[in-house]
């Protein structure tokens, strides 16, 4: 059995990301993916709304999307936030599965500047999600670049589409829009 780790954002989750997991699913066949939240990294700009926020709305948008689960491991205070730790957690709870780690193109270019990059190499099989056609993974990062369909959506045009009430429906799940306007999310 596999599994696999889509940590992220999520600020807010979209159609992009979607895209990325759905291929995973196709590829892989694994017995389940994780969408991880994250916190705010120091290197980020902060988001608008709070993990917590975040992970309900993974929560009710893959409630019924089958082999498809959200934890909220790295929102935990006790978490230091960094993916190695995750991986651990992961692979000490499951240790007989295969494990694999999804990431976008983005964040694979810089893969090398994560904590701890080589010890996660070394206990995960790393997938890549196409963001855009051009990708440059290091040569010493060992990945296997999924082959989903590239959809351009940035979160944070998103969120100030969001903001000033512009349509996201190309960009949303019907889903995702509904729990934004009951809670008015992103609103200014």
């Amino acid at each position: 059995m596999s599994y696999i780790l889509f940590g992220g954002l999520f600020d807010p989750p979209h159609k992009g990301h979607m895209e990325i997991a759905a291929a995973a699913l196709k590829e892989i066949n694994p017995e389940v993916i994780y969408w991880i939240p994250s916190r705010f990294p120091p290197h980020r700009q902060q988001g608008i709304l709070s993990g917590d926020k975040r992970f309900e709305i993974l929560k009710r948008w893959l409630s019924s999307v089958e082999r498809m689960q959200v934890s909220d491991i790295e929102l935990k205070p006790e978490h230091s936030g960094y993916t190695v730790e995750t991986v651990e957690i992961f692979k000490k709870e499951k240790a007989d599965n295969d494990c694999y780690l999804l990431i976008g193109s983005d964040e694979a270019e810089n893969f090398t500047l994560w904590k701890d990059w080589k010890k996660i190499l070394d206990m995960v099989s790393l997938l890549v999600g196409r963001r855009r056609e051009k990708i440059n993974i290091p040569s010493e990062v060992n990945a296997r670049v999924l082959d989903n369909k590239i959809v351009e959506i940035s979160s944070t045009t998103l969120r100030e589409k969001l903001a000033n009430g512009e349509n996201t429906e190309g960009e949303l799940s019907p889903e995702v829009i509904k729990i934004i306007d009951e809670n008015g999310f992103y609103r200014i």
